[in-house]
């Protein structure tokens, strides 16, 4: 043809999708989301050791916060491109961690496994470093 259009220029646009739909959920990997959700269970063991060890100090607040915040960022951008985009998700990824794995698990229609793993993770990190910290 002679003056060939777009589709978005025809008639057929509204046909056309604006953005494409988000991939499967099976297609977006886990990797960040499980080392997230473990991260409690080493942060207990650090702080185990050291308080076994009498070292003065453990671990400061902010370095399991930071590690906690930027796993969450990379998994949201992870997200992100995937087509999953949302505000309240990223907020969550960054802040407030095993909120932001259920609130994962229930946007990707998954079992929020990775989410009781942090819940757990975290209740053994604790008895870890109350059992070294008592001795």
């Amino acid at each position: 043809m002679l003056e060939w259009k777009p589709l978005r220029e025809t008639s057929l646009a509204e046909l056309v999708a604006s953005e494409p739909p988000p991939i499967s959920s099976s297609h977006i990997g886990n990797g960040y989301v499980w080392v997230l959700a473990l991260m409690p269970l080493a942060v207990g063991l650090i702080e185990g050791m050291l308080a076994a060890n009498n070292y003065p100090r453990g671990l400061p607040l902010q370095v399991p916060a930071l590690f906690n915040a930027l796993l969450g960022w990379i998994d949201y951008r992870l997200l992100e491109k995937a087509g999953y985009k949302s505000t309240g998700l990223r907020v969550a990824a960054i802040l407030l961690t095993p909120v932001y794995l259920f609130m994962r698990a229930r946007r990707l229609n998954q079992r929020p496994v990775y989410a009781m793993t942090w819940l757990a993770s975290f209740a053994v990190g604790l008895l870890i470093y109350g059992a070294a910290a008592a001795d």
